[in-house]
């Protein structure tokens, strides 16, 4: 199960990953006073809002990060844990570097790790722009990946970098 943690202000964001991450995984959501699973079975994806906790000690952890943080965070993190970080965010950026995270950006700049290289009615074409290791270790070179239509290119940006760093590709065909 990968645990994928939100800290920050999202706007809808996290409710649009829950729907579309859970169109072919079973996702449990926890935070804010709410527990609840999309469909019975062992689940693929677990997603925490809510803050930053003190301790975070989770194998298969990514920390989704943007500006909005209510409150110090100086947490101590597992290693092996990755940061998504939207490169517009210096907030969440700067967070990332105190917390010494491996850090994959997002964004549509030249420099982030994805971005979105078209987006059409069918569906948004990203562009992995460097070679990255996922969780388990897997490497992705450079290339274009295709989305199905969502709401936010930055729902396409963080979906995308949640499939490749969880090893689950294969939903991106489809």
């Amino acid at each position: 199960m990968v645990t994928i943690l939100f800290c920050g202000r999202f706007d809808g964001v996290v409710d649009d990953l829950e729907a579309a991450l859970g169109r072919q995984h079973v996702i449990l959501r926890m935070g804010n006073g709410c527990i609840r699973q999309n469909r019975p079975g062992r689940p693929d994806y677990l997603l925490l809002t809510g803050g930053m906790p003190a301790t975070i000690e989770l194998p298969q952890l990514l920390l989704v990060l943007a500006g909005g943080m209510a409150g110090p965070v100086c947490p101590r993190i597992a290693s092996g844990a990755v940061a998504l970080v939207d490169s517009a965010d210096g907030e969440a950026l700067a967070l990332a570097g105190r917390l010494r995270l491996k850090t994959v950006t997002v964004g549509l700049g030249r420099t982030d790790t994805l971005t979105c290289a078209s987006r059409r009615e069918e569906g948004t074409m990203l562009s992995l722009q460097r070679s990255i290791r996922s969780l388990s270790g897997r490497r992705y070179e450079p290339a274009d990946i295709p989305m199905p239509p969502l709401r936010h290119p930055r729902t396409a940006l963080l979906l995308g970098a949640i499939l490749l760093l969880s090893d689950r590709v294969e939903m991106l065909k489809g």
